[in-house]
């Protein structure tokens, strides 16, 4: 019986000393999966900052450059003034009912710019 009760002890032992091990291990690999874990974060965050500074510089180029490009084409060409209703280089004197007022713009690719405005005044 006390033979039966020391092997069983050994077993027991032997068991607990696996067990033990096992823990260990498993530890071990906890921390390993936990400074993975943080240099993943750091990637990440790495990552988030490049992302959000590239989504930057394409929004300062939309903002920009995009919209030089665009003004660099006006004038370039010869487009007439449709809200206007005149040609490309022509200019359209606007009266005012009471032949008071004008207002002068200048057609230019498609464009109107003002030139001027003149109050007359009726003398007696």
């Amino acid at each position: 019986m006390a033979r039966e009760m020391s092997q069983q002890l050994g077993r027991y032992q032997g068991t607990i000393a696996k067990l033990e091990k096992q823990m260990e291990q498993l530890m071990g690999d906890v921390r390993a999966l936990q400074r993975d874990q943080e240099r993943v974060n750091k990637f990440a965050d790495t990552q988030n900052n490049k992302i959000q500074g590239t989504i930057d510089e394409i929004q300062q180029f939309k903002n920009t450059e995009i919209e030089n490009m665009r003004q660099s084409f006006w004038g370039s060409g010869q487009r007439d003034c449709k809200e206007l209703g005149v040609k490309h280089q022509q200019i359209k004197v606007s009266l005012k009912p009471d032949n008071t007022e004008s207002v002068r713009f200048l057609c230019y690719d498609g464009k109107g710019l003002l030139l001027g405005a003149e109050r007359f005044v009726v003398g007696n």
